[in-house]
């Protein structure tokens, strides 16, 4: 298939759309400390979303393609979003943040890091989606 010069520009201009469009979230952080300093850097509540990948998939709403849902990629645009694993309870970030092993969490932290809204196993992005809307009108 050949394209024309109009035809590959056309292709370009909606590939730059769609890559600076409001679904385009930036890559979760997957250090609990670079997440806290961005966030102080850049002002923004942290949204953490913590799975224990000892337990297998059935926990991990968020990693399969986290901007599929329009309305979860513009809120978390508002967080530093980060992914931890709690690695069966064994991370070193799990006695600070609170969680047991073999949980899913979904947290929201103030840039300065105090804690502003848990769920404990977030089972939808809907619920997810909840959680960040009432985190954003307490900062």
């Amino acid at each position: 298939m050949k394209f024309n010069m109009t035809q590959i520009l056309m292709l370009v201009a909606c590939g730059l759309v769609l890559f600076t469009s409001e679904a385009a979230t930036a890559k979760p952080v997957t250090d609990l400390p670079k997440a806290v300093a961005a966030a102080k850097d850049q002002g923004k509540p942290i949204f953490i979303y913590l799975y224990d990948s000892f337990w297998g998939m059935h926990c991990r709403v968020l990693e399969e393609n986290p901007n599929a849902d329009r309305e979860f990629a513009k809120l978390a645009n508002k967080f530093i979003v980060a992914y931890l694993d709690t690695k069966n309870g064994r991370a070193a970030f799990v006695t600070r943040l609170k969680v047991e092993r073999n949980q899913t969490y979904a947290l929201v932290l103030k840039p300065d890091g105090q804690e502003i809204a848990r769920m404990e196993n977030p089972r939808t992005l809907e619920k997810i989606i909840i959680l960040l809307e009432k985190a954003l009108k307490s900062t």
